[in-house]
């Protein structure tokens, strides 16, 4: 199964992109989106990958500790090169897999993968596969 998450709510364009933090307001509603799945989510065996991003590594961090494991960076996820849907299809099946990450390279990715169009909300989590 692999999972694409939005990193949460982040600070205004005031700073250079790539450095732009988390809120305290999206820190705080990360955590509870987190715990509440991992209520649902059985899987002992996955891997958590994010973009460089600062936002987005601020996300990691956080899922992580919630869920007690690592991340690590992937440079593809911060800059949407080869578009995420090419990075799902490169994963394998041997376990479930964490994507985080940015607009608009989810939804993209989301409607290539399943077709769907979907919403993609700061925080959200959706399984695409």
């Amino acid at each position: 199964m692999i999972y694409i998450i939005r990193h949460g709510k982040a600070e205004p364009h005031i700073k250079r992109d790539f450095d732009r933090e988390l809120t305290e307001k999206g820190r705080v509603e990360l955590k509870k989106n987190f715990e509440k799945f991992k209520e649902d989510f059985k899987s002992k065996n996955f891997k958590v990958y994010t973009s460089p991003y600062t936002r987005a590594v601020q996300t990691a961090e956080i899922f992580c500790d919630v869920f007690d494991t690592e991340y690590e960076i992937l440079e593809e996820l911060g800059f949407g090169n080869s578009g995420y849907a090419d990075i799902v299809n490169k994963l394998g099946n041997d376990m479930d897999y964490i994507l985080i990450g940015h607009q608009p390279y989810i939804s993209e990715a989301i409607y290539k993968l399943t077709g769907a169009n979907v919403a993609v909300k700061k925080g959200s989590i959706h399984r695409v596969g």
